[in-house]
Parts: C-alpha cells; sequence; structure tokens
C-alpha cells in the first residue's frame, strides 16, 4: 500500500479494518472496504444516492463503454495509478494496472465502487489533498472533474502521465436542445499551466436512448440542478432521442526541472546558439517543459538571429511571465531563443 497518513504524511500500513502509521494515526475501513482518510467534513461530500443512482443505471446501457475503452488503450498496465474523482468506479474497474487508488468525496459512490470492484482502494478524500506520497505516481486520470494540478504534480513520477477527459463541443447537444431554447456550445477546457501538454484525443459516438435512459443521463449530470422537474416533463414528452457523445482525451505529462542552465531575469531574452546549449539538451527529458527554475526554448531564425515570429516569442513571454505572477513566491522564468533551421512551434 502507498497511501500515507493525512495527519503527518507517513505510511500507512494496513491492522485488521484500520490503516495505521507510525505516529498511532488510526483510520477506519468501511464494511464495503472503502477506506476514510478524510480528516473533517468536506463542504461538498460528492454525489448523493440519488445521483450515483442514476449514474449507475446510464452507465449500465453501454452508452459510454466506447470511452473507457479507449482509455484503456492509453494506460500502462506497469506503475501505480490513481483515479481523482473516481466516483462508482466505472472507469476505474476497467484499467489494467496492478495498483489502483480511487479518490472521491461521495460515500455513495465509494460503496457502490469497492462493493463492485475488489481491484482498486477506494478511497474518501479530496483530490486537493491527496494521501499520496511525492513521486509514486505513474498514472493518474480525471474524468468529469476539476484537474487538481498542484497535487497531479506532487504525485506524479518523472515519466509519469495525466489524463484528462473533459466534453467535447458537441457533447450531449441533443439532450440540451431538449431542455434549453438556446444551445451553447461546451467550452475547451484544456489546462492552461502546471503541466507540459502532450496531445488530445478527440472521441465521438452517438447512442440511442429510450426516456429512462434519457431521465437517467439527465439526472447525473448539471443539468438536473439547473433545470429540476421542467426538465424531466420536457424529456418526458420527447420520448426518446439520438443523443451525441464526445470527449476530448488530454494528456500531459510533468514539468521537469532543467538541470545546468544559466538562471538569468525573466525581464530579458538571452540569444545562445544551439553549441551552446547543445549539452544541457542532451541530458533533458522534456526541454520544453517549464515550472520553477526552469526556462523556455524559442527558435530563431538562423538568417536574421531574431525569433522567427514574433507573436511565437510573445506568446512564451506572455506565459512565464504571468505565472511568475501567479505563483506564491517569485519564480524566474528565463528564455533561452535556440538556432534552428526550421522553427516549428507547433512541435512544442
Amino acid at each position: 500500500m502507498h497511501l500515507i497518513c493525512p495527519v503527518c504524511g507517513r505510511p500507512l500500513v494496513r491492522k485488521d479494518r484500520s490503516a495505521v502509521c507510525e505516529n498511532r494515526h488510526s483510520f477506519d475501513y468501511a464494511k464495503s472496504g472503502y477506506l476514510n482518510l478524510l480528516l473533517k467534513a468536506s463542504a461538498s461530500t460528492g454525489d448523493d444516492r440519488d445521483m450515483v443512482s442514476a449514474r449507475t443505471a446510464f452507465l449500465n446501457t453501454g452508452s459510454y463503454q466506447f470511452l473507457r475503452d479507449q482509455l484503456c488503450t492509453l494506460i500502462p498496465d506497469e506503475g501505480i495509478l490513481a483515479d481523482l474523482g473516481c466516483g462508482e468506479g466505472y472507469y476505474t474497474s476497467a484499467f489494467p494496472c496492478q495498483e489502483k487508488y480511487g479518490f472521491d468525496l461521495s460515500k455513495a459512490a465509494l460503496i457502490h465502487a469497492a462493493n463492485h470492484d475488489p481491484s482498486t482502494q477506494y478511497v474518501l478524500s479530496s483530490i486537493f489533498h491527496l494521501p499520496l506520497a511525492d513521486h509514486t505516481v505513474k498514472t493518474a486520470v480525471t474524468c468529469f472533474a476539476p484537474a487538481a494540478v498542484e497535487e497531479i504534480s506532487r504525485i506524479l513520477t518523472d515519466d509519469g502521465i495525466f489524463i484528462h477527459v473533459t466534453p467535447g463541443p458537441d457533447h450531449l447537444y441533443e439532450l440540451k436542445e431538449i431542455l434549453y431554447e438556446q444551445v451553447r456550445l461546451n467550452p475547451d477546457k484544456k489546462l492552461s499551466k502546471g503541466l507540459t501538454y502532450r496531445d488530445t484525443i478527440v472521441i465521438s459516438n452517438i447512442f440511442h436512448a429510450d426516456t429512462y435512459t434519457l431521465i437517467s443521463l439527465f439526472r447525473m449530470t448539471p443539468y438536473a440542478w439547473r433545470t429540476g422537474k421542467d426538465g424531466i416533463d420536457k424529456l418526458k414528452q420527447a420520448g426518446e432521442a439520438d443523443i451525441t457523445a464526445e470527449f476530448h482525451i488530454h494528456i500531459y505529462a510533468k514539468l521537469l526541472m532543467m538541470q545546468g542552465i544559466p538562471d538569468i531575469s525573466s525581464e530579458c531574452l538571452s540569444f545562445f546558439s544551439e553549441d551552446i546549449l547543445q549539452t544541457q539538451l542532451n541530458h533533458l527529458k522534456n526541454p520544453f517543459g517549464f515550472s520553477a527554475g526552469s526556462c523556455l526554448i524559442c527558435p530563431i531564425s538562423s538568417e536574421t538571429s531574431k525569433p522567427a515570429s514574433e507573436a511565437f516569442s510573445n506568446q512564451y513571454k506572455a506565459v512565464f511571465r504571468s505565472l511568475g505572477r501567479s505563483s506564491p513566491r517569485q519564480y524566474r522564468f528565463p528564455i533561452f531563443c535556440m538556432d534552428m533551421a526550421t522553427p516549428s512551434p507547433a512541435a512544442l
């Protein structure tokens, strides 16, 4: 077990129906098998029984099976996996890792998850205060929940990945057509800082939903809070519909510190030729990553020794400056411009 005590941070060991650390802090396992590591009641207690029941009923129709199958192809079977905001464990239970942890604030969801998935240790805990040691998780996953970027960065191994599933623009478009006079597309929710962006996989499917499935789908979404009984009445009148399910699967890597690079002021641009930086860059797994004490690499034109694209240069200056302002400490983010034959911002 790789869980740590939420009080002192020491490793937890299971003893009978409790998990105990060396400082004698003790936490109980529920009858269903999930472990309660929540130190105090949260302002948000997660999904209630009705929402969990509705989501379970909908997921059992297989309408989102294609998303679960796609995620399983992306997740390595080695290392530790943490599902942050795991709910009732529909996705977690299918992941191929040997050691899995699912974290959620909903007791109702965790009871269902622990009762149906013995392959995972489910934990009652906030995803913004995870009881996991630093640099222990190979794969972190979050489906349809906020990304706890700081905690994810802390727990990931240097070669770890974070998979974040968000709804695509047309996700549940037809359902919204039934509920609302004016339909708004879902915004892009790609993370702007804290992790290194790697890739986005877009998948979609159309499933047929009868009245029961429509109502179950409605009750598991935020639309139920906003629309209430009027929404259910509209769905009953509609009877059935073909619904679009569209998902964006964003893949991120951990930001790695850059070693051996001179520390200069973030208010200036220093231009170095490729041979000066080549030795340092050869040792970097992620030369375009940035974090506290690291730098950004910007291509420059070999003909003019100027930034190949003014917009490209300004974009990255804005990135590190905004990060510096938002940081709790005054970090510096120098930019190094490398002489490259064919500058390619898209490669970053």
